[in-house]
């Protein structure tokens, strides 16, 4: 039995002595660690934990489902385009195993964490080979942590590109050592992966890296040999391996070379520099240690990044020693290798600390000025490079310190000279002494090392990585939508960051992607979850900038302001069929959804609700008609006011998205025209696009947030809706000032125009010609009153380059949308051309004003719920800046939030209390006034109860008293009865968690003197107009009284029995001009919005019929062959408009006949094509981009076998090609090659065709 195990054990020992067994042995310790870690992931069946990480299991909609990862369009939201992914395949081989998507993601990242750890392992062995060094570098790579941020993250790409670089870096190494094709091979098959399958920022992270290195690496040839010699040799296999990569790689390649790119992948993609602030190291030491920074995902279980490590014990100062001396193995063993490590450390980490880093003023310049350098929001991530010096130099001190300890152990004890002298005895001891000293050191720092991941990340041994259970009533509702059939999109709901967060002042956002869970933060099931239904859902948009603009208005304002019933309209017209609430929906959005018209409840189980649409579109359809429109986003819900409108058989097309032929073209065929808070000249200044000079502001906007500092991007007018050149404006607040080139192809006389914003608290805006000051704008309305072109200057300007500069006083805000430069004649000839064509047109030509958008001091402005934003007139002017303004307290520590700052007309300025109840803020005015209303603008600061009260000589009466006001930050607030008095009083008793009191601004309202509503049209042709306005009417309203230049209508009365919107309508002979019409409120007084409007081929008309037209609409029907092909079959009477509802791309395509359709952008951000055939045939629409992938994925799949047979093939068979090659025998060596793979036998001389 001894013998047995003595046998057994000295086995053992022989297979531990043994290469593979060491390997064995050591990456089962490895295996073990990880285990403990990945432990809640491995053995439950919950879903893992993590930022970003459902946002990969979702993907199996992708890699699970008929190869669509091969497909360039992606089918989430409304569709974009994305290269294939490496990556795709290793998920689709998991998924086959797993089957599960939450399992497949689990085992991957698992996978993935050992990879880690042994293409460390292996690139350390590379260089010591000693395997204990090897094991200290792969245990330092993978258990720190940053790696682990990345982990609670959930970055897959991430940790994809982090475990496999260490791998690519052997690889370089060895093919920069030796000239072996198989190495050449390995290597380029290890480039395309990089290429095609890591994260973008750790393309260009360790793509800068693997360029270093190679400079690193021939700089120590050229040491030792010729530069020529090592010159010559690189080349031939950079062209070697760079050609093999290429064609490994053209799958991807080729399509981006075609037009079909991520839209992440643009120049024009960037983030704010604001954005590094806290996802960057805040100091050197963090950033040595490779300090855990991005969190977000496990938030609520590790609020500070120390709360990862072994509690009580200083980790992050043992882990910088233990790093400081692994670094000084440099100063024993300067190699090329340890010097390009060490330097490699030097740029990650005055990289990885953004803009606290030393170079921080080099990183501010090239975020704003180098391309895509701005991508890099979170800068932390440049730190993985020195994760992986770090790892290096353990196993290069390792590899030191092992040696040193296998030498003590085999020194013997010197022995001394019994005739040596006291000192020479003395001395040999101490050496003894010191060695005996630096050997337990030795041991103990390796020790310390290899404990390094446990004081580290003990929370993660402690724990293990974390998994979410997700509400499980909610997963049954989207399963629900799983099993009903058809072709259709999805509407799912959220809450914004602050409603998850509980904040009394948060505002809603139904398309967040954020769900806040027990562990923390974690993608929203609903955004993600066509892994469970397999439908595209609305998300945000997607990556189309086009379509998510059109979403964030829904976002951002209509929604959130509450401002239609349309909104299911709207979004049914572009494929979506159903709107999933969850049970944890905001009773604000849950209640707008309800009450949307054009969709009923078709499921409610457990407070999860699903809306199902009562008429969607097709994804696919045709249409007769279309609309032509000179307006921006708001053109939706102002439309749908008009009852006879119905988006689906009357698709839009957007004139500023138009090429000048196709704009044109709508001009002559549209059905109709409509100008949305907008005139001709909008429509002149987009015709003028391919003659003049047409500038987008937003282009030269500094990638950041602070508006106060520079001229940044803003969204506002975006969101608001209003007509744009592009999707932001050039905006600022601050004293700041923006230099715009542009260049002029001839000496001449030029027109400079500017469209800027309208709005209250504006800046004064000077603009300067070549630093020569031209002119002054003060664009100040009384409300956001839209973006307006200004005709500047006149100017003669010499052919070349010029520079206008706009500079910002500091005192307000200031928006640029647009610059053109136009000389003269080219404008006169675009004006004419368009009032020629609005003239000969035979449609529909409306003119829409919104009410909103008047300036004047005394209507005022207010959302109703469901119908939109209204004019409202019950009071006269605004006469609280004709008080004195005092208040119970000041906030301490705070300059300019003085009491005056509250009636000072501007909304950038307020008044702030100390904490604590009550507080009251009084006006005073020097003689008595009649008081209606009061008009209160409160800061997140606000009251949840508070009295208007006012002063009767005596004492303070209460006038009303507020509560349950839903925590608005704007309050209108009417008395009860005119109120004579010279003082009023806001008087506080609760407020919010702040527990103090902030107003932005306070109006008081005298009663109403009949408020004139001025409204502007600039019609092209004589003839009878109709008027309209839509009014509201109920039981105490008053009426409207219209009245042109010649002639005044009888009052239209508003008294109603019951709270509606109606339409009155006037019929008005108008000549060719401008044209004001007064519209006058006597009595109380609400407009929504004014439509003047011409129709040539029918007289009897009126506003509520004017789109409605007996026409049946082509009969269209689809067959999907895959994401990127449809057949589709139709049947029309008349050339139509095809709508394809994906996000409009120009490789999208229609094929009719043999002839190549291109689509134009339709409905703002989807594709349209002119179909110009009748009768019964089929069109192929398809997405060109995917041609290319398809023939990349031929060439691609074709060098890969060919690679694969070349690395399995016998090297001896690879020499003689090789040799047969250098000695240029001309074609016999593949003969050769062929009889030596066939038959196994030498070659022979007789075989090379000799004559």
């Amino acid at each position: 039995m001894n013998s047995n195990i003595q046998r057994a054990v000295t086995q053992l020992k022989k297979i531990v002595n043994t290469t593979y067994g060491r390997i064995l042995i050591d990456f089962s310790i490895i295996a073990f660690l990880a285990i403990i870690i990945f432990r809640n992931w491995l053995f439950t069946s919950d879903w893992p934990a993590g930022g970003d990480i459902l946002g990969w299991i979702s993907r199996e909609y992708i890699f699970g489902k008929d190869f669509r990862w091969l497909y360039v369009w992606r089918p989430y939201s409304f569709g974009f385009p994305e290269t294939i992914n490496s990556m795709d395949f290793f998920f689709m081989i998991t998924n086959f195993i797993c089957v599960d998507a939450a399992t497949t993601i689990k085992f991957f990242v698992f996978a993935l964490f050992l990879t880690a750890a042994f293409s460390s392992y292996a690139f350390a062995y590379s260089y010591t080979q000693q395997h204990f060094a090897a094991l200290g570098a792969a245990i330092v790579y993978v258990f720190n942590p940053w790696f682990f941020s990345q982990l609670t993250e959930g970055h897959v790409d991430i940790i994809f590109s982090y475990a496999l670089v260490p791998f690519i870096f052997l690889l370089l190494d060895k093919a920069i050592k030796k000239t072996k094709p198989k190495t050449l091979l390995l290597l380029a098959i290890a480039l395309s992966i990089l290429i095609s399958g890591f994260h973008p920022e750790f393309i260009v992270i360790y793509g800068f890296f693997l360029v270093l290195f190679v400079i690193f690496r021939l700089i120590y040839e050229m040491r030792l040999h010729s530069y020529r010699q090592v010159f010559w040799n690189f080349s031939k296999k950079l062209v070697f391996v760079a050609t093999v990569t290429f064609l490994l790689t053209i799958f991807c390649t080729l399509p981006m070379i075609a037009g079909s790119y991520p839209p992440y992948y643009s120049m024009r993609y960037k983030y704010c520099i604001e954005e590094t602030y806290g996802l960057s190291y805040q100091n050197f030491y963090d950033a040595f240690t490779l300090g855990f920074v991005e969190k977000g995902g496990y938030d609520l279980l590790i609020v500070n990044p120390s709360d990862i490590s072994l509690p009580g014990f200083p980790t992050t100062a043992v882990l910088f020693i233990l790093f400081f001396v692994a670094y000084c193995t440099i100063l024993i063993r300067k190699d090329f290798y340890t010097i390009f490590f060490a330097f490699s450390t030097i740029i990650s980490i005055l990289l990885s600390m953004g803009p606290y880093s030393p170079i921080r003023d080099i990183i501010t310049w090239a975020w704003f000025n180098v391309p895509y350098f701005a991508v890099f929001r979170a800068m932390d991530r440049w730190i993985s490079m020195a994760a992986f010096s770090h790892s290096f130099f353990v196993s290069a001190f390792f590899g030191l310190a092992l040696n040193y300890v296998q030498k003590i152990k085999k020194h013997q004890k010197p022995k001394i000279d019994v005739n040596a002298n006291q000192n020479s005895k003395y001395n040999i001891n101490f050496l003894c002494s010191i060695k005996k000293t630096l050997y337990k050191i030795s041991i103990v720092l390796m020790a310390l090392m290899l404990m390094s991941s446990f004081f580290s990340i003990y929370f993660f041994f402690k724990n293990g990585l974390q998994i979410n259970t997700l509400p499980e009533t909610y997963v049954e509702s989207l399963k629900y939508i799983g099993n009903q059939p058809g072709d259709f999109r999805v509407i799912t709901v959220s809450k914004s960051f602050d409603e998850w967060m509980g904040r009394s002042s948060a505002l809603t956002d139904f398309s967040s992607g954020g769900m806040l869970t027990n562990v923390g933060w974690y993608h929203d099931i609903g955004y993600d979850s066509s892994f469970i239904h397999d439908k595209p859902t609305l998300q945000d948009g997607g990556w189309s900038a086009m379509a998510r603009a059109f979403v964030d208005r829904a976002r951002y304002k209509l929604v959130r302001e509450k401002l239609t019933d349309d909104l299911l309209k709207i979004f049914q017209t572009f494929n979506f069929r159903y709107v999933t609430i969850p049970d944890y929906a905001s009773e604000n959005v849950r209640t707008f959804f309800i009450n949307q018209t054009g969709a009923e409840i078709c499921y409610n189980k457990d407070g999860s609700i699903i809306l199902e649409s009562d008429s969607y579109a097709s994804r696919i359809f045709g249409s007769y008609q279309k609309v032509l429109v000179i307006g921006g986003l708001e053109s939706f819900s102002t439309l749908y006011d008009i009852s006879s409108f119905n988006l689906t058989s009357t698709p839009l097309l957007f004139a500023n998205q138009l090429s000048k032929s196709y704009l044109e073209f709508a001009l002559r065929e549209s059905e109709h025209i409509a100008f949305v808070n907008s005139d001709v000249l909008d429509l002149v200044m987009l015709f003028l696009k391919d003659d003049s000079i047409i500038i987008k502001a937003a282009d030269y906007a500094a990638p950041s947030w602070n508006a106060q500092k520079f001229w940044i991007k803003s969204a506002y007018w975006r969101y608001i809706g209003v007509s744009m050149l592009n999707y932001e404006t050039l905006s600022t607040c601050g004293a700041n000032s923006v230099e715009i080139p542009f260049e002029v192809n001839s000496n001449d006389t030029y027109d400079i125009w500017v469209k800027v914003g309208f709005a209250p608290n504006r800046g004064q805006l000077s603009i300067y010609l070549n630093n020569n000051f031209i002119a002054t704008v003060f664009p100040e309305g009384k409300s956001s009153e839209g973006l307006k072109w200004l005709n500047i200057t006149s100017i003669n300007l010499s052919k070349g380059k010029h520079t206008l500069t706009f500079k910002n006083d500091g005192k307000g805000f200031n928006d640029i949308d647009a610059i053109a430069v136009v000389q003269p004649a080219i404008f006169q000839s675009a004006y004419n051309k368009v009032t020629d064509y609005l003239k000969n047109s035979n449609g529909t030509i409306l003119y829409i004003k919104e009410a909103e958008s008047t300036s004047t001091d005394v209507w005022v402005s207010k959302n109703v719920e469901y119908e939109g934003q209204m004019i409202y007139s019950e009071f006269g002017s605004n006469i609280a800046a004709f008080a004195n303004a005092s208040a119970s307290s000041i906030e301490s520590g705070l300059i300019g939030v003085e009491p005056d700052k509250a009636i000072d007309g501007s909304l950038n300025t307020r008044w702030s209390s100390e904490k604590g109840m009550p507080q009251w803020l009084e006006l005073d005015w020097p003689s008595l006034q009649e008081l209606v209303a009061v008009e209160i603008y409160f800061e997140r600061a606000l009251a949840r109860k508070y009295t208007i009260e006012t002063w009767d000589g005596e004492k303070w009466e209460n006038q009303v008293t507020v509560e349950n006001y839903n925590d608005a930050q704007y309050q209108l607030i009417s008395l009860p009865a005119v109120v004579k008095t010279d003082k009023l009083r806001i008087h506080v008793t609760e407020a919010t968690e702040f527990n103090s009191i902030s107003i932005w601004e306070i109006r008081v309202y005298p009663p109403a003197q009949k408020p004139v509503w001025t409204v502007k049209f600039e019609v092209p042709k004589s003839g009878e107009y109709n008027f309209a306005l839509c009014l509201a009417t109920g039981p105490d309203f008053g009426s409207v009284e219209i009245a042109t230049e010649n002639e005044t209508f009888p009052p239209f009365p508003c008294v109603n029995g019951s709270t509606a919107f109606t339409w009155y309508e006037e019929t008005i002979p108008l000549d060719s001009g401008t044209h004001i019409i007064n519209v006058t409120g006597i009595g109380k007084t609400m407009i929504d919005k004014a439509i003047l409007y011409y129709r040539t081929h029918e007289s009897n008309v009126s506003i509520n019929t004017i789109f409605n037209a007996d026409i049946t609409q082509p009969h269209i029907s689809y067959d999907k062959v895959n994401p990127c092909e449809y057949i589709i079959h139709i049947n029309s009477t008349e050339p139509f408009i095809l709508i394809f509802s994906d996000s409009y791309h120009p490789l999208w395509k229609v094929c009719v006949d043999k002839t190549e359709i291109s689509p134009i952008t339709a409905y703002s951000f989807v594709n349209g094509f002119f179909i110009n055939k009748t009768g019964q045939f089929d069109v192929t629409l398809y997405f060109k981009g995917q041609t290319y992938a398809d023939t990349g994925i031929k060439i691609s799949v074709a060098s890969f076998v060919i690679t694969s047979a070349v690395l399995f093939a016998p090297s001896k068979m690879l020499k003689k090609i090789e040799r047969r090659i250098l000695k240029g025998k001309g074609k016999s060596w593949i003969i050769s090659a062929l009889k030596s793979a066939s038959a196994n036998k030498k070659i022979k001389h007789s075989l090379c065709g000799e004559k």
